[in-house]
């Protein structure tokens, strides 16, 4: 069978235009705050990864190895990009004098280190795993699975932690 799959010119192009203009969009707000992006990602990752979590009870096997390959292909490289795009948008921000732009630029700072940490354990485990217990299509989609939810768990952690910074600040 073979696996449908963006292309990357289509799908980094389109990221490419995606982050910096999300960025850009953040940084024209005007009382935007880091933690509540935090919450509302953190709830849908988690939402994401129920998903994730209940299809692997419920599906195929084809169906399976287009969610292993080409999902956590995709989360790989997203993970990588909208960080920087979110920085260069509130960079672009600042030169059009938006109020928000320096809580933008933190938000991409923010979300570079765990998601450059995010890449090496999505590649390792799920899309090419290089371990022999990680071989297994249902440890990748578990594994998939459970990044998502603990991933969305510990962005509304931060985005309780920045809250409760903020308001004791």
């Amino acid at each position: 069978m073979k696996l449908v799959k963006l292309t990357d010119n289509t799908m980094w192009f389109g990221l490419f235009l995606f982050s910096p203009i999300l960025g850009l969009y953040l940084s024209e707000l005007e009382n935007y705050r880091i933690y509540k992006l935090f919450y509302v990602v953190g709830i849908l990752w988690s939402f994401l990864g129920v998903c994730v979590l209940s299809y692997l009870t419920k599906t195929p096997n084809n169906i399976k190895l287009i969610i292993v390959r080409s999902a956590s292909y995709t989360l790989k490289w997203l993970l990588f990009y909208v960080p920087w795009g979110i920085i260069i948008g509130g960079t672009i921000g600042r030169y059009f004098d938006n109020p928000s732009w320096e809580a933008t630029v933190h938000t991409g700072l923010y979300l570079m280190f765990p998601a450059i940490i995010s890449v090496f354990f999505i590649e390792d485990f799920t899309e090419l795993p290089k371990f022999k217990f990680a071989k297994t299509e249902k440890f990748r989609i578990a594994f998939l699975g459970g990044y998502f939810i603990l991933a969305g768990l510990g962005l509304q952690l931060t985005g309780a932690v920045f809250d409760l910074i903020e308001f004791n600040g």
